[in-house]
């Protein structure tokens, strides 16, 4: 009795099994109903052939083809239309039939697709039995197994070995590469189709569709922060995983595909109730345009992220809703309001609410220059606002003291760091230090002086997107009433992205990076409706005949001229008083200078009697537009006039009687109120004012140390500061006073060369200092004088000795091995560039340039044969030769032209070349 039971039982378990099956076997599923939720793209299309014929004409493509791993659905259609007799039948077959191609995530850097296809009841047939035919053909393997009671099908290229993975159900032909991602859609399929894609995603599939489009894009963006992080490295933040998985839940798009162009127009699928989406933050907000901002973004821009907001204190709740239903809390943002008692909506009453966060192409894209650009309203009270704001901070000291002045402009730091990110949220984050400037009526927010100093020269030079012959045809196509933009610059953002890739990514992008040139500006768009809908709109230009390979620059000799001496310095490039026409000071045989003008004629040439010093200068002295030039020497300060004539009461004796090692000019506030200040060969060190009177505290400042290095001046907030090194290890930091700051002076303990970068920031403990010693210890400290971070570099012989490479530009500094006859290159992190051989590397002189990514050169001058070396930062010589050359070269360049202009002396001659900028964007 008890085995019956068993067994009808089980009888009754297979059968009801059975049935169900049965049942479910003949629902009359569409191709949608096997899309699983897991897809993070589909792609549908009415008539798949056609569409693709269109995207396969597109410049992208026709770069991508050659890639075989981006080819794999080309080769898959091809395959396919090869089951299905060629001669295009399967265009017939799939013309207006639903095709769907769904993306996904298979691990954590790699993406494949599935494709669905129902053709026509009496085609299916057809089709299927031209599979089957395929099942004793020689050319491939064919296999078969059950999943979940589906039969699941490979066929196998036994030439190239690929595999194309199969099923069809309720007249549904579903297949893919990957076998994986078929079990899924099985295992979609037998859970039920409550899970799919279209159940999750149920907004986009009421909005009306364009029959006379190229296909329909619909993206799930609740995977969105997900997908990032995949491809991500492993400092990609929580907070920014979070906001992308909840800017909304899906997004559709009709695309389009003109000559050179892919276009999307479409609508935004979310829960209007939803305070958890970010998108949802901009509702009800009234509209504003955008396109005055363009005229001032630079064109070395990667990225652009726009929001405009009609309404601050309407925004500003829905971010603090926003925030407190995604658990995000913003601390700093809190901190500031609270301590001050304000409301960052009040604060911003002067800005027209266009916010414009930008991010730069830079040399160090894990950590690039970022601006903030925020239209005025009033100027005047957005100054009084910010002025208030520092004045409020612990650290201030209550003045409001430029930092440095830029063409003419004043730099200001601001002590409130990450502002950005204070007053807008995790988009603006990247701003530990906190620069900014007024320009027009723009209030800008720098991460760095270098970042301001990018946005001063573009706007002098007019090298912005708004006159761009390149950018400007592209905003034209892009929609100036957007609450969100968001456009990037492939050209520039390469770096940034491979920066913020993983590993295996990285690698992808290195492997295949020329693949990808075509695309060269994108824009995704959202506005807002007046039903408080959000429509979308997404434009990727192209450029025709775009290749990642660059021409090797190639120097060409503009002019040479005669001149009366041998020079024995660098060439100094200094300006015509009158014209601002480039002109040279040159040092010949120690003390004679000669002044050459444009033309290539001396303009004047002067003997002085005594030995001029390393460092010449051009200053306004009376401050009359009339220039001089001050020539330090060995026992007497010179100053010359613009006819070379000495001026009044110069030659002038150094306080004491002493010998200069080391002289700098400084100007404190740009006012040509000059100081004097210099190290002797006894180790004072002297401040002095213009008449070369030392001021109180510093006849002479004694430091009880020798072989001082060159004195700086910088200003840090509003502090002035002195620093000076000694080859020795120690550290010297001091006000105008004289007086020293706590912490300094500093024992390094470790001797070098007494070069220095300055990493400057906005307060004491946010400015950085490096120095390398001589046996390879990298060593950082903060102007608190505490030490940071010490990292021993590779030192592969015990003769290796290393020293510090400033940027001539300030930006950042290279470090140099020597290693007996070779000499080795490493950035500041200590990573090898590249190395050369040389028979004496002690004969040379070093200089780097930094003007922007891909200008960066670093230039050797072998004294003992006379050559140049100009590398970029590769190793790649330019010219393919060294040019000859007495003494270190002088390397000017021109946003406006694009051009490099190269000065240097060999024998009795003065040289100038040009050479032009290979990314010429």
């Amino acid at each position: 009795m008890k085995k019956f039971i068993i067994t009808l039982l089980l009888l009754l378990f297979v059968g009801g099994g059975y049935l169900v099956y049965q049942n479910y076997q003949h629902q009359h599923l569409t191709t949608w109903d096997f899309v699983p939720a897991s897809a993070i793209a589909v792609f549908e299309s009415q008539h798949i052939v056609e569409d693709w014929n269109l995207f396969s004409q597109q410049p992208l493509w026709k770069s991508l083809e050659s890639n075989p791993q981006i080819n794999q659905f080309n080769e898959t259609l091809t395959e396919l239309d090869s089951l299905s007799g060629k001669n295009g039948a399967l265009q017939k077959i799939t013309h207006g039939q639903n095709f769907l191609v769904s993306f996904h995530i298979t691990s954590k850097n790699h993406l494949n697709w599935v494709m669905y296809f129902k053709p026509k009841e009496k085609q299916t047939g057809q089709l299927l039995r031209l599979l089957k035919q395929y099942e004793t053909n020689q050319d491939y393997r064919y296999t078969v197994r059950a999943y979940h009671q589906i039969k699941i099908e490979q066929l196998t290229n036994k030439k190239t070995r690929k595999s194309m993975t199969f099923f069809h159900q309720d007249n549904v032909l579903i297949a893919s590469r990957s076998s994986v991602l078929v079990e899924d859609v099985v295992r979609h399929l037998t859970d039920g189709q409550d899970n799919g894609f279209k159940k999750s995603q149920w907004g986009l599939f009421d909005i009306p569709k364009f029959n006379k489009d190229q296909g329909n894009l619909y993206l799930n963006f609740n995977t969105c922060g997900q997908t990032a992080k995949n491809f991500a490295h492993n400092q990609f933040s929580a907070q920014s995983g979070q906001l992308l998985n909840k800017l909304f839940n899906g997004l559709f798009l009709d695309l389009y595909f003109p000559a050179d162009e892919i276009i999307g127009n479409g609508t935004v699928f979310m829960d209007s109730t939803n305070h958890q989406l970010y998108l949802n933050t901009f509702r009800d907000q009234p509209a504003l345009t955008s396109n005055n901002i363009y005229g001032y973004i630079p064109k070395q821009t990667a990225v652009a992220y726009q929001i405009q907001v009609g309404n601050m204190a309407l925004w500003q709740s829905k971010m603090a809703e926003y925030w407190k239903q995604n658990r995000i809390d913003p601390a700093l943002r809190n901190q500031m309001t609270f301590r001050l008692n304000m409301t960052v909506a009040d604060w911003l009453s002067w800005s027209t609410g266009n916010i414009t966060l930008l991010t730069l192409d830079s040399n160090k894209p894990e950590a690039p220059n970022k601006l903030v650009l925020l239209p005025a309203k009033d100027i005047k009270i957005a100054q009084e606002k910010i002025e208030w704001l520092e004045k409020q901070h612990a650290s201030s000291s209550g003045q409001i003291t430029p930092t440095s002045i830029i063409e003419g402009q004043p730099i200001y730091a601001l002590s409130w760091n990450n502002f950005p990110e204070r007053l807008f949220g995790a988009p603006f984050e990247g701003f530990d230090k906190v620069f900014y400037t007024f320009y027009d009526k723009l209030l800008v927010i720098g991460n760095s002086t270098m970042a301001l100093h990018q946005f001063i020269n573009a706007q002098q030079l007019e090298n912005t997107w708004g006159k761009s012959v390149r950018h400007e045809p592209f905003l034209g196509q892009t929609n100036e009433h957007s609450q969100v933009s968001l456009m990037i610059d492939f050209k520039k953002a390469w770096g940034l992205i491979k920066a913020n890739a993983s590993d295996p990514m990285k690698t992808f992008i290195d492997q295949h990076y020329i693949d990808f040139m075509p695309m060269d500006l994108s824009a995704i768009q959202f506005q807002r409706q007046e039903n408080n809908s959000f429509t979308a709109n997404w434009l990727l230009k192209q450029k025709m005949g775009a290749t990642g390979t660059t021409k090797p620059q190639q120097l060409r000799l503009h002019s040479s001229f005669k001149v009366s001496h041998k020079p024995t310095a660098k060439p100094l490039v200094v300006k015509h008083w009158q014209k601002k026409t480039p002109e040279v000071l040159l040092l010949q045989d120690s003390s004679r200078v000669e002044l050459i003008n444009q033309q290539g004629a001396s303009v004047w040439n002067t003997q002085l009697k005594d030995t001029i010093c390393d460092e010449q200068y051009q200053i306004d002295f009376y401050n009359n537009q009339y220039l001089q030039y001050l020539i330090p020497a060995k026992n007497k300060l010179y100053l010359i006039d613009r006819n070379g004539h000495e001026v009044k009461d110069y030659p002038k004796a150094y306080p004491a009687n002493s010998k200069v090692a080391h002289f700098s000019v400084f100007d404190y506030d740009q006012n040509k109120k000059y100081r004097f200040c210099f190290t002797s060969t006894t180790g004072d060190l002297y401040l002095t004012d213009k008449d070369l009177q030392p001021l109180k505290g510093w006849a002479p400042k004694k430091l009880g140390a020798t072989e001082l290095g060159k004195p700086q001046f910088f200003r840090v907030g509003s502090r002035d500061c002195i620093l000076v090194t000694s080859k020795t290890g120690k550290v010297f930091l001091m006000n105008r006073r004289g007086a020293f700051y706590k912490g300094f002076p500093l024992d390094l303990g470790r001797e070098f060369d007494g070069k220095i970068f300055i990493d400057e920031g906005t307060s004491l403990s946010n400015t950085k200092v490096s120095v390398i010693s001589n046996e390879g210890l990298l060593i950082t400290f903060d102007l608190e004088g505490k030490i940071l971070k010490k990292n021993q570099l590779y030192k592969p012989l015990k003769e290796s000795r290393f020293t510090l490479i400033p940027d001539l530009q300030r930006s950042d500094f290279l470090i140099l091995r020597h290693d007996l006859h070779q000499v080795s290159f490493l950035n500041d992190n200590g990573r090898l560039l590249f190395e050369k051989d040389y028979l004496n590397p002690e004969a040379m002189d070093i200089q780097y340039y930094n003007f922007s990514k891909n200008s960066q050169f670093i230039v050797y001058t072998d004294k003992t044969q006379d050559f140049t070396y100009l590398y970029n930062q590769k190793g790649e010589l330019l010219n393919g030769q060294p040019i000859d050359s007495s003494e270190p070269i002088a390397l000017m360049y021109s946003a406006a032209q694009q051009k490099f202009t190269l000065y240097n002396v060999y024998r009795n001659e003065l040289r100038q070349w040009e050479f032009y900028k290979t990314d010429n964007l």
